[in-house]
């Protein structure tokens, strides 16, 4: 079976006091992301604002997963099933799917066409079930239909890097976080989010790199993080800085918030700048709490999500993570867990991937006022 449904009866202490986790899928091991390895960009996993389904990407496969999160029919036959009348074969020119009664829906991976994808870096649903893919082999963002169908793309043009992160906004442009070269005299220089039409038509691009990038003497490891509000505003952080800002639909600053977490602090400056990318310093990953993950909780929360590297190793846990509101009050701070959130619905549950990549739990916010589970 690709998904069952359980329900946990235990959970971790730390996580418990700041979540009530509820229901548990169990993902089917050929479509199994491991949190455990050292990613580069932390969007391989989204969650459907309706909450019916998750995408993975599984890079071992160059495959992006829509798995349906469906418990009326949990017997579907998964793609290694002996049961051929039951499964599709793939090709690499089309996408190909399951039976109706599976619950996965897989772009294939590896090609140039137009419904394939090459070294995909980030998933995002928007609204009505639309995936939107960051397909750096081919240099475009893909969007595919609520069915999992090719619906369009466009090139990214110029200087521009593949987006680490994409978001589709309330009025159709599309969000996109990945270094916008301003020039080539420092690799780490430029703006970082960039607005684009549904064209592909380069609206506005905004979020220049930080001071501490400069100051440090990075090696190379700067990206941002965004996701949008319930009303459409940009709330973005650099993973090399705890300072989170606002900004409007057009990427116009409306404020910077007032917090920084108390478990983060910046990279160190390196001693002997590092110019050649093969010549990473060595424990560079590992030397501070990079900042992977923002995600918006209705209009009014924020998980601000970071490695627990260095002195935080401590804690055992691969994740530490924050919840603020949005005026920068801290509801909870420095929880350790193996689990990462990924995503929110729009029920307000919040969405967790085990460590392993076997299990996805969803989970309701305890902020101390109900009893409700």
């Amino acid at each position: 079976m690709v998904l069952s449904l359980l329900f946990l009866a235990l959970v971790t202490a730390n996580a418990g006091a700041v979540f009530d986790y509820h229901t548990q899928f169990e993902v089917a091991k050929p479509f199994q992301v491991s949190a455990a390895e050292d990613w580069t960009d932390w969007s391989f996993a989204a969650v459907d604002p309706s909450g019916e389904k998750i995408a993975l990407i599984v890079p071992a496969r160059q495959e992006v997963v829509n798995i349906l999160l469906k418990t009326q029919d949990a017997q579907g036959v998964s793609r290694h099933s002996e049961s051929e009348d039951h499964v599709s074969h793939f090709s690499t020119s089309d996408i190909e799917s399951f039976d109706p009664r599976t619950m996965t829906r897989v772009l294939t991976g590896g090609g140039r066409a137009k419904n394939e994808v090459s070294l995909p870096l980030a998933v995002c649903y928007g609204k009505k079930g639309r995936l939107l893919i960051s397909d750096s082999g081919n240099r475009r963002i893909l969007t595919l239909d609520s069915n999992g169908s090719f619906e369009s793309s466009f090139l990214l043009t110029g200087p521009t890097a593949a987006p680490n992160e994409v978001r589709l906004m309330p009025d159709g442009n599309v969000l996109t976080a990945g270094l916008n070269l301003d020039s080539t005299s420092s690799i780490n220089s430029g703006n970082y989010c960039t607005i684009y039409s549904p064209d592909g038509e380069i609206i506005r691009s905004f979020a220049y790199t930080p001071q501490v990038a400069f100051d440090s003497t990075l090696w190379i490891g700067v990206s941002s993080l965004i996701d949008l509000d319930d009303s459409g505003n940009i709330y973005q952080v650099f993973s090399v800085e705890g300072r989170i800002r606002v900004y409007d639909s057009m990427g116009r600053l409306k404020r910077t918030i007032d917090y920084t977490p108390s478990w983060f602090y910046p990279p160190k400056a390196m001693e002997v700048p590092q110019v050649i990318v093969h010549d990473e310093p060595a424990g560079f990953w590992k030397s501070w709490p990079r900042i992977i993950k923002l995600i918006c909780v209705g209009s009014d929360k924020l998980i601000l999500v970071g490695e627990a590297n260095d002195e935080l190793a401590k804690s055992g846990k691969r994740f530490v993570y924050d919840i603020i509101g949005t005026g920068g009050d801290v509801h909870h701070s420095t929880v350790f867990s193996d689990e990462l959130p990924i995503g929110v619905d729009d029920s307000g549950s919040v969405y967790l991937l085990s460590i392993g990549g076997d299990r996805v739990f969803r989970a309701r916010y305890n902020d101390g006022s109900s009893d409700e589970k």
